[in-house]
């Protein structure tokens, strides 16, 4: 008969904004290299912002729509490349994977949007909005704070009842 010994030890991450509510990064039994993100709290008036974030990225592509005669090859190469991972994201199942394409998407339609902006006549209306756009961006993400793990292991979320906010657990 063989005995097996089974070693852990952990810690308790959590950051300063705790109450405003996280966003996983890193999935619950995750292996996570030390200085990696692994959650972030949301930052103040959160849902405002990406309310209004949404919205212009709506009026974007509104103005954009308008414009037919944009035919620039940086166009079709981005319009082929946002329709190729369209395709591709149908096939996914794993939400770390579906929230990289996302990303990825949206970093495609932005530059999409800066291209339109240029090319246009409307073009200095499409950039106000995309310039918008960034400065809600840059306050969304000033605000967030972003918790890194202090050493390699992997990631548990559970809700602490005591203190009624999520903790973080390594185990390594």
């Amino acid at each position: 008969m063989q005995y097996g010994y089974v070693i852990r030890e952990e810690m308790v991450v959590q950051g300063d904004n705790y109450k405003n509510g996280m966003v996983q990064i890193k999935a619950e039994g995750e292996r996570v290299a030390k200085d990696d993100p692994i959650f972030r709290y949301y930052s103040n008036n959160e849902e405002t912002l990406v309310k209004k974030i949404e919205e212009l990225d709506i009026k974007i592509q509104e103005a954009m729509a308008n414009e037919t005669n944009l035919f620039s090859s940086d166009m079709k190469l981005l319009e082929n490349q946002i329709q190729e991972k369209l395709i591709e994201l149908e096939k996914l199942n794993d939400i770390q994977k579906i929230t990289e394409y996302k990303k990825d998407i949206n970093t495609k339609i932005t530059k999409k949007a800066k291209i339109a902006g240029e090319l246009s006549p409307s073009g200095s209306y499409i950039r106000k909005l995309i310039e918008e756009r960034s400065s809600y961006e840059k306050t969304l993400n000033s605000g967030s704070e972003y918790i890194n793990a202090p050493m390699s292991g992997i990631v548990s979320y559970r809700v602490d009842r005591i203190r009624e906010c999520f903790n973080t657990r390594f185990f390594f």
